[in-house]
């Protein structure tokens, strides 16, 4: 948001080289799968900018405000605060929290190697672990999907 309280968008569908050096960013893709709007994403506290690799990101979490399972809105915090794969920070990606758990390639409408498959790093709500169906589905529909908006904003 800028002073006037309005978000500012550094990133539309994938081209998150404009996010570099923006300080928190909130990464939002939509998802439409059997007749279903799915909304969810990440926060990140650390800049997507500097050498390609993981980071540590202590305060970042991923969160579902509409998802696969009808489950009310929730936030899906680190599991381990000073994990070092909180965030990866690879030139030739979009975002991507937990080293892949929400893998969001650069052009990502048009890309179908995106993927929401967490557990492993960020905690999944209570009754869900890391690499059940009922968990790769969860986000998105399915692990692998092609999201119809992703969008990522930073607060000034």
């Amino acid at each position: 948001m800028d002073s006037t309280g309005r978000k500012l968008e550094c990133v539309l569908a994938g081209n998150k080289r404009r996010c570099d050096g923006k300080v928190p960013t909130l990464t939002i893709v939509k998802v439409f799968k059997n007749a279903k709007k799915i909304i969810f994403g990440g926060f990140a506290t650390k800049t997507w900018a500097g050498n390609d690799g993981e980071a540590r990101a202590p305060g970042s979490f991923l969160y579902s405000l509409r998802n696969n399972d009808d489950l009310t809105a929730f936030k899906a915090p680190l599991i381990n605060e000073n994990d070092e794969w909180a965030i990866s920070r690879y030139s030739v990606d979009g975002p991507t929290f937990g080293g892949g758990e929400l893998f969001i390639p650069n052009n990502a409408v048009s890309n179908p190697n995106t993927q929401a498959d967490f557990g492993t790093r960020y905690q999944p709500p209570h009754g869900y672990t890391a690499n059940q169906p009922n968990t790769k589905s969860l986000l998105a529909g399915s692990s692998d999907f092609l999201p119809s908006e992703v969008e990522v904003l930073y607060l000034n």
